[in-house]
């Protein structure tokens, strides 16, 4: 609470004394940043660094000589960098109490300034250990990625970067190296995060992310250790057999699933004091809650094969796969015990696989249920309104909303108690969040794209905490864009205005930012959220790459994107889907999208551009991974 209000008088102090002439700087602890002067210095010129009203790096050209000066003691010691023929200065290692306004001066026969108001939030450990043949993805974890024209990744000793955006010429590009990352690098060009393929172990090392503005350039660094280990195990049937996750320590905010025969037979969320594991192999899963290894114990044959574990963080993704081979008899023994036991088996397996297969879609229902219930995807376009509602009464509960670990909104039905925390230091939300005194909902009546992320809902009751989530996506859209109106039950199709889909051309569907599916090279391919979300109710047109959503919903509503890309070009088109609930009070959707007073009703085809929308030219010569 006391660094939060030290943040908001920091932000008032900012606004009075400098006016809009402030740059916000969003950085995470232990990252570097330059702050730039636009300038070249000049004769019988003096750069003046402050922050805080502090002196702290200095460079006088007015007398015969230049004298350059840096603190190099108390809190910024050894942590700065002045360019001397610029004034750029650089601020390395960044802490948490670092956050706070660094002024610019620049003193000639006039005085002129620039403030760029630091914001530093603690950072998740920036140290990857995989094993070879996994893949891992490393995320830049940067607000608004999409507003800075050029992303840089850096391997090691290498001098020239293995991937790069450069958004003002709409290119990007991933490196075919002698340092073996052919074929393995995919640069998401909306968040400049890396994925990287087939690891092996040449690739470990220390990879350094660069992501500037023509103001300001912030500098991130990764440690990836690639181990070379067999990921294979053999246990005989009956004795028990652990999973290792390769991990020392479960971080906060990492979020784990361990998947069997692409069904998930565990989870572990850290931060809200989360460990499951599901009924599947009953009673024989266990989680170790130091480093989320799987035990399974009493093995039997039918707990052979694949098993994947997925760890994902602000940072980072890492996905691993093992391989576990159950034995026990002989396998001339086995034959003989299974042509006596066939007849049996043959009338009991019927009986059991129909019994299973009840119990496994009651399963999925209930999991499903569960799912949605935790989490939201919402989709709007800049200037409309948004309603995050619980869906359930919590009259009695205490209420906190959070975005991006900031407390947002809090309140209690009850108690008639609300307060809104619409003071970010950025200021992203000032004047524009609403909380529902009968139901708990945050209410943003006008959005922007500044808006789009994460938001989560803590709930509080007897003393026990429980989590939702909500994922919003807000798109920046001038012109007018498709609507397709249904209702619920029925069927709708997103057309892409295609004949056939060529070789080389790909498609690719999102809800909001959420991949749902796509096309590439005649595969096709549904994501795990549409699984989730969408069960046996969205199909992929084989040829014209048109999405269909069988038996809509009212979750369904929203905004859908796609990208049809070829040759390096990408054109995309946006879709308005409607869908007319036949109890209105069960569309927490549908009811949350309110039209803006611009006519956005006319189908127009177009390319877009997200979280920007100063710009508004078609995407060229994109690598969309």
């Amino acid at each position: 609470m006391k660094s939060a209000l030290t943040l908001f008088l920091f932000s008032l102090f900012l606004t009075g004394v400098f006016g809009d002439d402030v740059e916000s700087v969003s950085v995470m602890e232990g990252d570097s940043v330059t702050l730039n002067t636009y300038t070249i210095i000049k004769s019988n010129e003096i750069i003046e660094w402050k922050f805080r009203d502090v002196s702290i790096a200095r460079i006088n050209r007015g007398s015969s000589k230049t004298v350059v000066t840096v603190q190099n003691e108390g809190a910024f010691k050894d942590r700065l960098q002045l360019d001397n023929q610029t004034g750029v200065l650089k601020i390395m290692k960044i802490r948490i109490t670092d956050s706070g306004p660094f002024t610019l001066e620049i003193r000639s026969n006039k005085i002129t300034s620039k403030t760029f108001n630091l914001i530093v939030s603690a950072g998740p450990v920036k140290s990857v250990s995989v094993l070879e043949g996994d893949s891992v993805t490393l995320h830049t974890g940067v607000p608004e990625p999409q507003r800075y024209d050029v992303v840089q990744w850096r391997f090691g000793h290498l001098n020239s970067p293995i991937a790069e955006i450069n958004r003002k010429t709409r290119q990007s590009f991933t490196s075919n190296t002698d340092e073996g990352f052919r074929d393995r690098l995919q640069l998401d060009y909306w968040t400049g995060s890396l994925n990287i393929r087939n690891i092996r172990t040449k690739h470990t090392g220390d990879y350094e992310f660069d992501i500037s503005t023509s103001k300001h350039t912030i500098h991130k660094s990764f440690t990836v250790t690639v181990h070379d280990t067999v990921k294979s195990v053999s246990v005989k049937e009956g004795k028990s057999v652990t999973l290792n996750s390769s991990l020392t320590e479960i971080q906060p905010d990492d979020l784990m699933h361990w998947m069997f025969k692409d069904s998930q037979i565990a989870e572990i969320y850290k931060a809200d004091d989360r460990f499951s594991t599901s009924d599947g192999p009953k009673g024989r899963l266990k989680l170790d809650h130091q480093t989320g290894s799987l035990t399974i114990t009493d093995t039997r044959f039918t707990d052979s094969g694949l098993y994947e574990l997925k760890i994902s963080s602000i940072r980072r993704t890492i996905y691993r796969r093992i391989t576990v081979t159950v034995s026990g008899l002989s396998p001339v023994a086995v034959a003989g015990i299974v042509i006596a036991v066939a007849a049996v088996v043959a009338v009991v397996a019927a009986v059991i696989y129909y019994r299973r297969k009840i119990s496994k879609l009651k399963k999925q229902a209930s999991e499903l249920k569960e799912w949605i219930y935790k989490w939201r995807i919402l989709s709007v376009i800049e200037g409309e309104s948004i309603t995050l509602n619980p869906d359930e009464e919590h009259k009695e509960d205490k209420l906190v909303w959070m975005f991006r670990g900031s407390c947002i909104a809090e309140g209690k039905i009850s108690a008639h108690n609300f307060t809104v925390h619409d003071d970010l230091p950025d200021g992203r939300f000032k004047g524009r969040l609403k909380l529902d005194r009968q139901t708990g909902s945050l209410i943003i009546p006008i959005t922007r794209t500044t808006d789009t992320g994460v938001y989560e809902l803590l709930i509080t009751r007897m003393g026990k905490s429980s989590l939702k989530r909500f994922s919003v996506t807000v798109f920046a859209q001038k012109h007018e864009m498709e609507t397709k109106s249904v209702k619920e039950g029925e069927s709708v199709t997103l057309e892409t205005c295609v004949a056939k889909i060529k070789k080389a051309e790909q498609i690719q569907w999102k809800f909001g930012l959420t991949p749902l599916a796509k096309i590439r090279r005649g595969t096709k391919k549904i994501s795990p959220f549409a699984d989730k979300i969408l069960q046996g109710r969205l199909k992929l047109h084989h040829k014209t790459g048109s999405l269909i959503i069988k038996n809509s919903r009212p979750t369904d509503a929203g905004v859908y994107l796609l990208y049809n890309i070829e040759g390096g070009n990408i054109t995309t088109k946006l879709f308005r889907v409607k869908v007319e609930s036949t109890d209105n009070t069960n569309n927490p959707v549908e009811e949350s999208v309110r039209k803006s007073t611009d006519n956005r009703n006319n189908p127009v085809e177009e390319s877009v551009r997200i979280n920007n929308p100063e710009e508004n030219v078609p995407l060229k010569s994109v690598d969309v991974p």
